[in-house]
């Protein structure tokens, strides 16, 4: 898959676009292989969506990348540890009228306030980080837990230890 442009998501999805029971509400950030956006659900409930563009992959390399998929959504739901985030479903967009994401796998995610890159990004130069250490013992936490569960964190870097509403320290994105 190619990579977006500047500023441009991986898979462009608009702001109202609805997937099951998940409604987009606005991007949240791009990769290589997709895009995540922030979406509402029942009861207003908040997640984050990952779209992973799957169109013109080879046959082979789609299957590569559903048993992946099936494998971080099971892994998720199994781990249950409070410094993994959670993926609670996998769905697959069918929409012919939009060909650019028909097919797209959709993981359907917890939402994290914030990454630990924003937090540096944002910070002023040569200062401290508040709770560093509490934010590095939870993804420290959370590698434990992934590697005792046989697991490698397949991308492991600031933009992948995110931060939760509520203080929460979470690694996310398992090499996806």
């Amino acid at each position: 898959m190619a990579s977006p442009g500047p500023g441009r998501p991986a898979l462009d999805v608009p702001a109202g676009y609805r997937v099951g029971d998940w409604t987009v509400t606005g991007l949240i950030g791009s990769g290589g292989w997709g895009s995540v956006y922030a979406a509402r659900g029942p009861a207003g409930r908040g997640a984050a969506l990952k779209f992973l563009g799957v169109a013109g992959l080879a046959p082979g390399l789609r299957a590569s990348v559903d048993e992946l998929v099936r494998r971080e959504v099971r892994f998720s739901l199994a781990a249950r540890h409070p410094h993994l985030v959670r993926t609670y479903a996998a769905l697959t967009v069918a929409d012919r009228d939009r060909p650019d994401l028909d097919g797209s796998v959709v993981l359907v995610m917890d939402r994290a306030r914030c990454s630990v890159q924003d937090v540096l990004a944002a910070a002023a130069p040569r200062t401290g980080v508040p709770g560093a250490a509490r934010v590095l013992r939870g993804a420290a936490e959370g590698l434990a837990h992934l590697h005792a569960a046989g697991w490698v964190h397949g991308d492991l870097k600031p933009a992948n230890v995110l931060l939760g509403p509520h203080g929460e320290v979470w690694l996310g994105d398992f090499g996806l």
